[in-house]
Parts: C-alpha cells; sequence; structure tokens
C-alpha cells in the first residue's frame, strides 16, 4: 500500500487525467465526508492537498476552499446537497467552474478508502472517478476523530447556516469506531468496547463488558470560552445490585457535574448536581437521555432531554482540556458533542 504522499499524488493525478480528458480546466474541489456524510479534519486535509497539488500541476485552475464555503454558506447548502443536479449547476454559475469535484471517505478497519467524483457543472453528470486506499495509521485515525468547529452564518431567507457538521467543536458516536474496540485517543477503558446498540438500531455504543467501576476520559478535548456539551447515554441500575447508591460524574477541568442515585427498600431516588447546587428528579433508567451542559461567561446550566434543571455560578472556572468519566454501573453511551457558543 502506497504511503500517505503516494497516494495523494496518484489521487490527484487520476483526477488532473479525468479533467483533461473531458477538456475541462476549472475546479472546485469540496471538503470530503465520512459514512455519515460528516466532514472530519481528514475530509478538510484532503480537500486542501488536492487544492494544491492540483494547481501545482499547472495544468488546471481550482477555486479557493473559503470561496466555495462562502458559496455554500450563502445558498444554505451542506456538502449533501452537491450529489443534487440542479446544485451543482448552481453553484458551476456562481464560481464560474467547469466540474465539481467531490470525495467520499471509508473506514475499513487497517486502511481507509478514498473515493473522488468529478461532477460536470454543465450537467449535473459525473464524468470521471478517482480513488486511493490510505494506511490508517495513528495520524490519519486521529485526522478522522476530529471534528472542525463550523462558524455560523446568516443566510438568505433568516436562519443560520452551520456547514455540513453541524457546528461542533467535538463530535463522536463511535460510527467509525470497529466493534469490539475502545476509541482511539481517548484514555482508560480497559473494560469498555463499541458495539452495534440494541435500543438504537444501525447506531453503535460505548458500554462495559465486565466489571462494575470505570474511568474513562478524553484527554485531549479542549473547551471554547463558551460551550455547550452534550452526551446521549442510558443507564442500567443493575451494575449497581447489592449497593445503596452510585454516583455518576463527569469532569471538566476544576467543574464536577451528574447525578447520584440512591436505593431506599426498593425505590431508587436520583439527585442532580454541578458542583455544591443539586436537585432531586425523576428517576431515569433503562431509559435513553440527552444530559446538556452549558456554559455562559460563569454560570452554567443543566439539561436533561431540554429540561432545565439546574443553574448555578462558577466564577474561578477556567476552560478545561479534557473531560473525564467516572460510572460505577452498567451504561452505555451512544454520542457526545461539544459546541461553542457565542
Amino acid at each position: 500500500m502506497p504511503n500517505l504522499t503516494e497516494a495523494l499524488e496518484s489521487l490527484a493525478e487520476q483526477m488532473v487525467t479525468g479533467m483533461e480528458g473531458q477538456r475541462k480546466s476549472m475546479v472546485a474541489v469540496t471538503e470530503f465526508t465520512d459514512s455519515s456524510n460528516r466532514v472530519s479534519d481528514l475530509g478538510v486535509f484532503l480537500a486542501e492537498e488536492m487544492i494544491t497539488r492540483l494547481f501545482r500541476t499547472g495544468r488546471l485552475r481550482v477555486v479557493e476552499r473559503s470561496k466555495l464555503n462562502e458559496v455554500l454558506a450563502e445558498h444554505n447548502l451542506g456538502m449533501s446537497g452537491l450529489v443534487d443536479d440542479a446544485t451543482v449547476k448552481q453553484l458551476g454559475k456562481i464560481l464560474g467552474v467547469d466540474a465539481v469535484a467531490v470525495g467520499s471517505i471509508i473506514d475499513l478497519g487497517d486502511q481507509v478508502r478514498v473515493n473522488a467524483r468529478l461532477i460536470s457543472a454543465e450537467t449535473g453528470s459525473v464524468f470521471s472517478v478517482a480513488a486511493v486506499s490510505l494506511p490508517k495509521d495513528e495520524q490519519v485515525s486521529s485526522m478522522m476523530r476530529r471534528i472542525p468547529r463550523r462558524p455560523s452564518s446568516t443566510v438568505a431567507g433568516g436562519g443560520s447556516s452551520l456547514g455540513s457538521v453541524g457546528g461542533y467543536n467535538y463530535f463522536e458516536d463511535f460510527s467509525s469506531v470497529e466493534e469490539g474496540q475502545f476509541p482511539e485517543g481517548w484514555s482508560g477503558g480497559a473494560t469498555l468496547y463499541v458495539k452495534p446498540s440494541t435500543q438504537l438500531p444501525g447506531k453503535n455504543v460505548l458500554a462495559p463488558f465486565q466489571g462494575k467501576n470505570h474511568e474513562f476520559s478524553i484527554p485531549e478535548l479542549v473547551f471554547p470560552e463558551n460551550w455547550k456539551l452534550e452526551i446521549q447515554y442510558i443507564i442500567d441500575h443493575g451494575g449497581s445490585r447489592g449497593v445503596r447508591g452510585a454516583k455518576f460524574r463527569w469532569r471538566a477541568g476544576s467543574l464536577d457535574f451528574g447525578y447520584t442515585l440512591q436505593k431506599s427498600v426498593n425505590t431508587w431516588s436520583q439527585t442532580w448536581y454541578i458542583g455544591n447546587t443539586n436537585i432531586k428528579t425523576t428517576t431515569y433508567l433503562h431509559k435513553i437521555c440527552t444530559l446538556a451542559l452549558e456554559k455562559q461567561g460563569d454560570v452554567f446550566k443543566l439539561y436533561l432531554n431540554s429540561d432545565k434543571l439546574l443553574v448555578t455560578r462558577n466564577p474561578g472556572f477556567t476552560a478545561p482540556k479534557g473531560l473525564a468519566f467516572s460510572y460505577p454501573a452498567t451504561f452505555g453511551i451512544y454520542s457526545i458533542k461539544l459546541t461553542e457558543l457565542p
């Protein structure tokens, strides 16, 4: 298998050959998407490399990626819209290009398949294809995991466009993690693995396969000044049978938040907390829930399934690096999102 540099040269050469065969000289290259139609850092990297390498041949003119993204935002288009013939034709007229190059990234385990299609801006049809395989080394794996933030922008007709990845600073739904494995770049997790979800068919879930106490973290997760953290999860008290209480804890820098479960006779009670502020709520066991923690300045708000639970202040809080989890019972995590707030 060729190394990364050789694979990129091969992909660029295939694209140049396809353009010249159709007598087309100007192309716009979109960011490459994964199987979930998200743009990772690898997708951005591939687009940038193709733009640079195609330009260096001296045989093609290439539209700057920033200009393409500006047009997509102005017309409220994501990358998924580029499979539509009318959209590609419209983009061709606006940018004055002969073709649009779109690409996909497919995780094959020990390698990554990269496919590119050249679409005619005149007819909206595919006239050439290109493909290479990349070695799935640590560098490529790391770029695949990272989802770049998309700043919001006002679009025609009102509203905002957050680009093709929804504006996340970080997003993980374990769709690119091989069954039986633990996410790369995370720490701990000796008793955890990714498996297909039974509650949400077609989705993956991070869950324990043994043990009762589970501590793990995302050490390189960098928080902006103001943010919203969302965690979709499910809890089963089965891992806590025989005990009277259990504490489910998340930690972002100096801030602790989460909840405690307390058993009295045959009844469980649930108390949520941010630091020293807490509130007792309905117990959510065996149900898929979404926890959201928002930070605006020194004000923190905790939500469960869109219902506001707590509001507190923490004037001494500073932006953390990393997110830690501590779970004493059986659980499943479906997704984690970190979004920058204005």
